[in-house]
């Protein structure tokens, strides 16, 4: 009996052994799937454009809109200009809207030809004691 019991704890134990050493091996469903998780309660959508008129004339817009109505929507967008020190604000619009779901600003000027812009936008939204923030550019632009 006692020879028998060993023979089932030197079994179980090498059965314990050989299970922990083998890998695990999985696989991806859909591996092109990008998951992006919901990081705000209120912001949907934070968007920046710039658009080039023709002769220096740039137009920047800026783009706020939240899952519901908020308290108080600010959108500011920037117009930056890239310099050897890095962008540079060149000048900026504000738009703020209350008890709605989107506030929107755009702004236009005449610019210097021969340099790199960019739009650069700020989205604030404020209901009750949360203030959501997140900012938003587009990518530089000559302008010839």
């Amino acid at each position: 009996m006692v020879k028998r019991s060993k023979l089932i704890a030197m079994m179980l134990i090498g059965l314990m052994i050989f299970t922990l050493e083998q890998p695990v091996l999985a696989r991806e469903n859909n591996p092109k799937a990008e998951i992006t998780p919901q990081t705000y309660n209120y912001l949907v959508t934070t968007k920046c454009f710039l658009t080039d008129s023709g002769n220096g004339v740039l137009s920047v817009t800026g783009k706020t809109k939240t899952y519901e109505s908020v308290d108080s929507i600010t959108t500011t967008v920037y117009l930056q200009k890239n310099t050897s020190k890095g962008w540079v604000n060149v000048k900026s619009w504000t738009n703020s809207t209350n008890n709605k779901s989107s506030c929107n600003v755009k702004g236009t000027i005449t610019v210097a030809k021969g340099y790199k812009y960019r739009a650069y936008c700020h989205h604030r939204a404020e209901k009750g004691k949360s203030i959501e923030t997140n900012t938003s550019n587009t990518k530089a632009y000559l302008v010839e």
